[in-house]
């Protein structure tokens, strides 16, 4: 039986969703979609990080300015 969480609907794995099954063709056609990306991915040089500086710390990772900030200080001290 499907679930909703928060606007959302979940089904259990196995359990009949509507949709068809993808065939191996359909599966293998997009593997190599996402092989053809990578690839042009790994071909790009790397990037440079901005050096870290209070003006743009709260770009440093995803927890700065959240919530989570406390706690993420917390865990630097221990």
């Amino acid at each position: 039986m499907p679930e909703e969480i928060a606007g959302k609907i979940f089904h259990a794995p196995g359990e009949d969703t509507g949709h068809p099954e993808m065939s191996e063709e359909e599966r293998a056609a997009i593997l190599a979609q996402f092989d053809a990306w990578n690839a042009d991915k790994a071909s790009l040089p790397p990037r440079n990080p901005e050096p870290r500086t209070e003006e743009n710390r709260k770009f440093w990772d995803d927890l700065s300015g959240t919530e989570y900030e406390e706690w993420q200080e917390q865990r630097r001290k221990d």
